[in-house]
């Protein structure tokens, strides 16, 4: 894997960009985001010991959103063989990965369980209106 420094306000990572590469924050502060019909939608902001990248990494997807430097950050940058080569001889590494994305998961299910019940809500709301 191999540093690399970015200053703030660089694009890291475009939105739709093809790349199989994972990016490890040593230090500073990036911000995630999507544009959605023309406006920027941010999804989080990320810190030390935070990564991003992994989906296009495993599954040779375009990158699903944007990433930027919010302050001078270092990152540990590598592919899918430097990554697996990481943790093969740190395995707490890989304990710490995998304890992010299901973390990462329980929230998109949150969401996910939250907007069907707003659907169901106006669904009851609609119903008397079908008949």
């Amino acid at each position: 894997m191999k540093k690399v420094q970015y200053s703030k306000g660089d694009v890291i990572l475009k939105e739709d960009s093809t790349g199989d590469e994972i990016y490890f924050i040593i230090s500073g502060k990036v911000k995630v985001y999507k544009t959605i019909e023309g406006e920027e939608v941010e999804l989080g902001v990320l810190k030390g010991n935070d990564f991003f990248g992994e989906m296009s990494m495993f599954l040779q997807n375009k990158r699903s959103a944007s990433v930027q430097a919010l302050e001078d950050t270092e990152i540990l940058v590598g592919n899918k063989n430097t990554f697996i080569e990481a943790i093969k001889k740190n395995p707490n590494k890989a304990v710490l990965v995998i304890s992010t994305l299901v973390k990462r998961i329980k929230k998109a299910h949150d969401i996910i369980c939250r907007l069907e019940g707003q659907v169901k809500g106006f669904e009851v709301l609609l119903s008397p209106f079908e008949e």
